[in-house]
């Protein structure tokens, strides 16, 4: 019981901070630094948030925050721009619902080649939380590790209420800059 006590105040304490830290924003990078600085991800060596293209009529997503772990090698997406034909891990990626894959080289639901170019890229667990408005798409952020890790059920509890959390705040970001640009 007292186990269960301190994990489910713990949970709270990093959403309860998240939450705060997330009032605040104004940009994709901030969100970003929030996942880094409150989400306590030990396993993560690689970060990034996308968001749709400018196009209306496009699937393309483009990178527009990145973090890497010190000492880490990797490559930084940032202003790249990922679609159908080019990202192997498109699938994963331009998913609707949070997905957890806990270590890519054992994963049944990739087929090869978003197996070889995850792998490709040191990508061995991975953890993509869709951000969304109602049924708008208002990005993606992408959190992987080089070292297989075992998502837990709070693992993805925090994951989606993170992802409420950041959807609204871009929504409420994206409402502000709209009413000034009018006024």
């Amino acid at each position: 019981l007292q186990l269960r006590t301190e994990t489910a105040f713990e949970e709270a304490t990093i959403l309860y901070e998240t939450s705060r830290n997330l009032a605040n924003v104004t940009s994709s990078q901030q969100i970003v630094d929030t996942v880094v600085a409150k989400l306590r991800l030990e396993n993560a060596n690689q970060i990034f948030m996308a968001i749709p293209a400018a196009e209306t009529n496009s699937e393309d997503l483009v990178v527009v925050a990145n973090w890497q772990a010190d000492g880490q090698s990797g490559i930084n997406l940032l202003g790249v721009t990922l679609n159908p034909d080019q990202f192997p891990a498109w699938r994963q990626v331009s998913t609707d619902t949070l997905l957890t894959i806990d270590d890519v080289s054992r994963e049944t639901g990739l087929n090869e080649l978003e197996q070889m170019g995850l792998e490709s890229t040191d990508v061995r667990a991975l953890a993509v939380i869709p951000l969304r408005s109602g049924n708008r798409r208002l990005g993606v952020i992408w959190i992987a590790s080089s070292q297989p890790y075992k998502h837990t059920e709070r693992d993805r509890r925090i994951y989606q209420s993170f992802a409420e959390q950041a959807s609204l705040s871009m929504e409420a970001t994206r409402l502000l800059e709209q009413t000034d640009r009018r006024a």
